[in-house]
């Protein structure tokens, strides 16, 4: 029998010195193209996420400046830690320097907005309602303060807080007091009866530019500061910064709405 040898060859050296770096630019391409596709995905996924959030609270903004009775300047004196900045400091709807807020008092139920039994609540004693009597109100500030839920420091969010009132009700309000969730404790719980609604967080940087609009004659005159106790109409302009990806992602809306229950002059 004959045997036939095979010649087998491998890359020399000098072939795999020319191929490796070939195979190493190519391997860093693809991998910096899926890192340039992830960022993309993650800056377009938190975009939508801003958006969505920047919308639903000018939704909210919107029905409850529609249901509101009267816009304030400002809250009296709080209890802590329900004030600004969880103390006892009340909330001023136009501070030099800072965040606007919008301030503003709803009527007060025995039940829950969607609830069609519900009903109005006066001032008086409790358990004798009359329609004659002062309808009972609350106060909602929509407020931008630090985002204490977020391992982020510095992080932002938009809140909304509910502050009841100190007056005798004629039935027990339906509406809770809020706080903020990292304040609430035991000792406060007749105060901080739920948690503020955060809205919008894990900001890097929140805007909120609250105007108020009177109707004099059928026109519209625009202010800001003394004119929201006259106030008919209300808006607010809301803008959110996040950092994703080593881009800054950015969304300014704003809402404008009327005041049902103010009265309008002609």
């Amino acid at each position: 029998m004959r045997c036939t040898q095979t010649n087998r060859s491998g890359f020399t050296l000098v072939e795999v010195l020319v191929i490796s770096p070939i195979i190493i630019l190519f391997i860093g391409a693809f991998i910096a193209l899926l890192v340039n596709l992830t960022g993309e995905s993650l800056v377009v996924r938190e975009k939508n996420a801003i958006i969505h959030d920047t919308q639903s609270t000018l939704d909210s903004i919107q029905s409850d400046i529609s249901q509101s009775t009267s816009f304030l300047s400002n809250t009296p004196t709080l209890t802590s830690p329900q004030g600004s900045n969880d103390s006892t400091a009340a909330f001023t709807d136009v501070t030099s320097g800072q965040n606007d807020a919008l301030i503003m008092q709803l009527p007060a139920t025995n039940a829950a907005p969607t609830n069609a039994a519900r009903t109005l609540i006066y001032v008086g004693t409790p358990g004798s309602c009359d329609s004659k009597n002062a309808l009972q109100t609350y106060t909602v500030v929509y407020f931008v303060g630090d985002d204490t839920e977020t391992p982020a420091s510095g992080d932002v969010a938009l809140f909304k807080r509910i502050i009841l009132p100190t007056t005798s009700s004629c039935a027990t309000i339906w509406q809770r007091g809020s706080c903020r969730a990292t304040v609430m404790t035991a000792g406060n719980i007749a105060t901080c009866m739920a948690a503020d609604e955060r809205l919008i967080g894990g900001a890097s940087a929140i805007t909120l530019e609250v105007k108020y609009y009177n109707y004099v004659s059928g026109v519209s005159t625009a202010g800001r500061d003394n004119s929201a106790t006259t106030a008919t109409d209300a808006s607010a302009a809301i803008t959110v910064s996040e950092q994703v990806a080593g881009e800054t992602v950015s969304h300014t809306a704003s809402v404008r709405a009327t005041s049902l229950n103010t009265q309008v002059t002609q």
